[in-house]
Parts: C-alpha cells; sequence; structure tokens
C-alpha cells in the first residue's frame, strides 16, 4: 500500500516543481528515469505533473504519480550536486 502524503508535503513538492518550471532549471536533454522510461522533455513532464498532482493529490489512485514526482527531484538533487 502507497503512504499517505500530507498536504505540506505535497505543497511542497508542488512548489519545488513549480519554481524549476518558472526558472527553466531542469535538464534540457532526455532524462533516463529507467531503464524503461526515458523523459524526452523534463519541461512538459513537470508540467503535467505539476497539474495531475495539484488537482488530484488527495485521491490515492494518484499517490504514484506523487512518488515518481518525488523520485525525478531526488534525481534532479544528484545531477545539480554534480
Amino acid at each position: 500500500m502507497d503512504e499517505k502524503y500530507s498536504e505540506e508535503a505535497i505543497q511542497e513538492l508542488l512548489a519545488w516543481a513549480k519554481e524549476r518550471l518558472d526558472k527553466k532549471d531542469y535538464p534540457k536533454g532526455v532524462v533516463e528515469f529507467s531503464s524503461a522510461i526515458k523523459i524526452p522533455d523534463s519541461a512538459i513532464f513537470l508540467h503535467a505533473m505539476f497539474t495531475t498532482i495539484s488537482t488530484n493529490w488527495k485521491n490515492p489512485l494518484f499517490y504514484p504519480l506523487v512518488k515518481d514526482l518525488r523520485r525525478y527531484r531526488t534525481m534532479w538533487e544528484e545531477m545539480a550536486s554534480k
């Protein structure tokens, strides 16, 4: 069972995504999310995640998207620190 997310945690994650979009601070090339998933355009990915999660975050059906955005953020932070 996926964990529940607090509104505070969701809002913080969404604020992070919005800041990346506003500053255009995201990878410009293809991002390998997993061996099976590649993100060709991070701007589209972030916008889609932001829009979907901000509207549906209370619905457990969308928790995997929250988890994916958190994972993307971790990957971004690792890339940014290099």
